[in-house]
């Protein structure tokens, strides 16, 4: 059963630790405490490398311990489990942190994502023609100025705790009077607000506000609204319709994250190495949000402030 999945891969953790835990001698000093082992990484690196889950096989097995371990609770997680990486569904286990923590010297480095600058969004807004690439440019760069992760307005596969944007989530606003989202000025609105119903840092409901720029092609206010827009103007409109929504022969679609990564990758290698400094495999959709944090601290907007807009 799912519970039992859940004991057998978490078991070990306890009992190794407890083995492990350093024992005061009357003969002596204490024994050298012995590297930490990871269970979950045991149990992901078996042969067969995968956690049966209603069904279907997950792969488990990662570079990093990190990873593995991340795998292993996804798949956990998957079968309506609480995520065993979190400590009364809040705070990160203090067992995991440990485990991960002692493992950071053997694991590969981390190849962090560039920042994209301000012409690769730019480039990608005046060469879309079809309306699934508009569709994807004003997603992506409504999405740069609210930091989101790329879950928050695409579809991942992977299963999170963190939720995507429903369309009655974003709100728009002449100062304190609300616009309706069939609004005809829609675009000119002031501010934009959006409601996070859940997010990774485990807050719930929290709305974040941006207002409108001056610039003609990078405005907030701008790609929302287009959003907005597009995706009421899919026959059969529901309130439950996600930001991602995509109306393709009639059929409704979600835009994926791999579209999006596809679109970034695609702006950063026509513009070129010579001119960005880096290459489309150094990009993805993680640096749409880091672009938002290298914006403001260029700017020198306050880094409590950045720390609040990337939640």
């Amino acid at each position: 059963s799912n519970p039992r999945q859940a004991f057998l891969v978490m078991g070990p953790l306890a009992n190794i630790l407890k083995r492990h835990r350093p024992r005061r001698s009357l003969h002596g000093p204490s024994p050298p405490k012995p590297p930490p082992i990871p269970p979950l990484l045991l149990y992901a690196i078996r042969p067969a490398g995968r956690l049966q889950t209603r069904g279907d096989p997950c792969q488990v097995q990662g570079a990093t311990a990190r990873e593995a371990l991340d795998h292993v609770c996804e798949a956990i997680k998957a079968t309506d489990c609480p995520d065993l990486r979190l400590y009364n569904s809040v705070k990160a286990a203090l067992a995991i942190l440990c485990q991960t923590h002692g493992y950071k010297k053997h694991d590969p480095p981390t190849k962090h994502q560039k920042a994209l600058p301000p012409c690769v969004y730019c480039h990608i807004l005046r060469t879309a023609r079809t309306q699934l690439a508009r569709a994807k440019d004003h997603l992506l760069c409504g999405a740069f100025f609210f930091s989101c992760r790329s879950f928050e307005y695409s579809k991942v596969n992977d299963a999170c705790m963190t939720k995507t944007i429903r369309i009655v989530n974003v709100c728009f606003f002449n100062g304190k009077r609300e616009l309706c989202q069939n609004d005809p000025f829609l675009h000119l609105a002031e501010t934009v607000s959006i409601k996070f119903r859940s997010q990774k840092n485990g807050k719930k409901d929290e709305i974040v506000t941006m207002h409108r720029t001056t610039d003609a092609l990078l405005n907030p206010a701008i790609h929302w609204a287009f959003t907005v827009r597009r995706v009421h103007s899919i026959p059969g409109f529901a309130e439950d319709y996600t930001v991602d929504s995509f109306s393709e022969r009639s059929v409704v679609r979600r835009i994926t994250s791999k579209e999006i990564e596809g679109l970034i990758k695609n702006a950063v290698r026509a513009i070129g190495k010579a001119v960005l400094g880096f290459g489309e495999k150094d990009v993805g959709t993680h640096s749409n949000r880091l672009a938002a944090a290298m914006v403001m601290y260029l700017a020198k907007v306050p880094v409590f402030t950045i720390m609040r807009i990337g939640r």
